[in-house]
């Protein structure tokens, strides 16, 4: 797939230049390759191009605008720069909301990552201001779209201000649907079994986080290979514990896979 985006974006600049529409839109699709792929630093120059030639052809206004914005502000969170990302993603709902009304699927997806890097910067409570008030607009909504990983983040808000009663149960919710919809391996309930990990060694239940880590940390593996980014960082969770229960050796060697 990626040659063939590749092609296609040469296909477009040779044909019309490099900020002709149809390359914006090439460029685009490519970085959210690049970018799922955690190849960030090759997606970030073609999102922010693609996002330059939108602004100029369609409008600061226009809701491929706010797709770009949110693509952009993911790639500079996975480039572990929140702090770059967040205007990126607050711009990205604003502009969404006012495209699309705030009942369509792709704001609640632009709202849901914006709450993820309020959630990296530790702003918690500006999260939390975000993902209730959403989990509960989608509940009633005809159709619950992406409701696991709405609630993997709402557990995430929670955990950020200690609150591991509700952080608990919000992962348990996320993990059950997923379960549901696609099966005990599926990925997305690894992820959220790993944030139900956090919480609870957080909650010093030791046994019980060690077990949900490594049953989270095996799925992920399974499912997308040992440098799957929730895997490489559940592995970095499990050592910080580890260390906490002076297991320093085993510790450091999942550090060093981590790497």
């Amino acid at each position: 797939a990626e040659r063939m985006y590749i092609e296609a974006l040469e296909v477009a600049t040779a044909a019309s230049g490099e900020n002709d529409y149809g390359s914006a839109t090439m460029m685009h699709t490519l970085a959210m390759v690049y970018s799922q792929q955690g190849r960030y630093a090759e997606a970030l120059p073609l999102e922010e191009k693609s996002l330059e030639i939108r602004e100029s052809v369609l409008g600061p206004k226009h809701p491929h605008v706010a797709l770009s914005l949110t693509t952009l502000a993911g790639i500079l969170e996975g480039m572990g720069e929140p702090a770059r990302g967040e205007p990126f993603a607050r711009r990205a709902v604003d502009v969404g909301r006012e495209a699309w009304g705030p009942d369509y699927m792709d704001v609640w997806w632009m709202q849901r990552g914006h709450a993820g890097l309020l959630n990296a910067l530790g702003r918690h409570d500006e999260a939390l201001e975000i993902m209730e008030p959403l989990v509960a607009r989608i509940e009633a909504a005809p159709r619950q779209v992406e409701m696991v990983f709405h609630l993997a983040e709402l557990g995430r808000s929670y955990h950020g201000l200690e609150r591991y009663e509700d952080a608990e149960r919000a992962y348990e919710r996320s993990i059950e649907l997923a379960v549901a919809e696609e099966g005990p391996d599926d990925p997305s309930a690894a992820a959220s079994r790993l944030g139900l990990a956090n919480v609870y060694r957080d909650s010093d239940r030791i046994d019980e986080a060690e077990a949900a880590y490594e049953a989270g940390l095996a799925a992920l593996e399974a499912a997308n290979g040992a440098r799957d980014p929730d895997r490489l960082q559940g592995l970095l969770d499990l050592a910080e514990l580890l260390e906490a229960t002076g297991r320093l050796e085993r510790a450091a060697e999942l550090r060093a896979e981590a790497r």
